[in-house]
């Protein structure tokens, strides 16, 4: 797994906690969540990479 991997799956589960109820949801539907929110999140990061590789 890469660090940018890594960070996409701990921004995703951090906001999952904080939106949604993930305690009652299906297991189904929590994968859904997480896959569907975690591809938004690693194009948003991709599209506004800054021209340096080295992150604050």
């Amino acid at each position: 797994m890469t660090n940018s991997n890594a960070l996409v799956e701990k921004l995703t589960l951090a906001y999952l906690e904080k939106t949604c109820d993930i305690s009652s949801m299906a297991v189904e539907e929590y994968v859904k969540k997480f896959i569907d929110l975690s591809v938004k999140i690693s194009k948003a990061l991709e599209e506004n990479k800054p021209e340096s590789k080295w992150l604050i």
